[in-house]
């Protein structure tokens, strides 16, 4: 996986940064000098991300929130609209985010993070508790737990094309992993109280946009990947934390296996 990939190289090297690159990235060198300048400015930054777009001048939303009960339930339920721009952009990030901006962000997708080694050496490897999709989450936690800040900056672009290894495997399989491994962070993070209702809230978002796209003619596409991931939280209500565990877990052959591993290496 993403995780035991990584921090086999990660263990591997002693320079005093680690870049991480999603193999499905093109960057320049002076787009890289960029990044480690800003990190360098900063002995306070364990990690460090740039812009990411897709080669067609959209940028991709990248910096979020931890689920936190209260803040999961402001998204999910529409209850953001309530507040300013200003409040939505430091507590929720995501799409409400200004990118063209620098400063701490609570997490950011790993597809391309400088992580400076003494953070590192504080905060411990990329948790291996799952296989992709919630670690670079819980690494960006544990940096802040261990007095570390996360940072993006707009100074450094690259082009990525977004999901080209996980997009080779069925999207049920994309989206039950992704809230799954979401779940097994509240549950380690939050506890079992929080995490149910951090699961209930997110039921109840899908069901509430479901229920708004019926009305729109012809029904929006994104209606059958919302009640795919209605399904697939519905079930996960029904689980513990170790089932929960287990469950983002299997279902891999040796051969997708290995696959994910190589192109981690490359």
């Amino acid at each position: 996986g993403f995780a035991a990939g990584n921090n086999q190289i990660i263990e591997q090297t002693k320079s005093d940064y680690v870049l991480l690159l999603n193999p499905d990235t093109v960057s320049e060198v002076s787009e890289l000098v960029k990044l480690f300048a800003i990190a360098e400015s900063n002995p306070k930054i364990g990690i460090l991300g740039g812009q990411l777009h897709d080669g067609n001048g959209n940028v991709q939303v990248i910096c979020e929130h931890f689920p936190y009960p209260w803040r999961n339930f402001i998204n999910g339920m529409g209850l953001y609209r309530l507040f300013s721009a200003e409040w939505r952009s430091k507590n929720l990030l995501g799409e409400f985010y200004d990118y063209e901006g620098e400063g701490p962000v609570e997490w950011l997708v790993g597809a391309y993070l400088i992580v400076r080694r003494e953070a590192i050496n504080k905060a411990g490897l990329i948790p291996e508790d799952y296989f992709m999709f919630a670690e670079a989450m819980h690494w960006c936690y544990l940096m802040w737990e261990n007095d570390y800040e996360v940072w993006y900056s707009a100074k450094s672009r690259i082009i990525h094309k977004m999901n080209r290894s996980a997009r080779q495997l069925p999207q049920m399989w994309r989206v039950e992993k992704s809230t799954l491994c979401k779940y097994v962070f509240c549950y380690g993070e939050f506890g079992w109280l929080n995490t149910k209702f951090i699961e209930l809230t997110d039921f109840m978002s899908y069901t509430f946009g479901i229920w708004r796209l019926m009305f729109r003619k012809p029904e929006p596409i994104e209606s059958q990947t919302w009640k795919m991931n209605r399904q697939i939280i519905w079930q996960s209500l029904k689980l513990s934390p170790k089932e929960t565990a287990r469950r983002q877990l299997e279902k891999f052959t040796p051969t997708i296996i290995t696959a994910f591993t190589a192109l981690n290496f490359f």
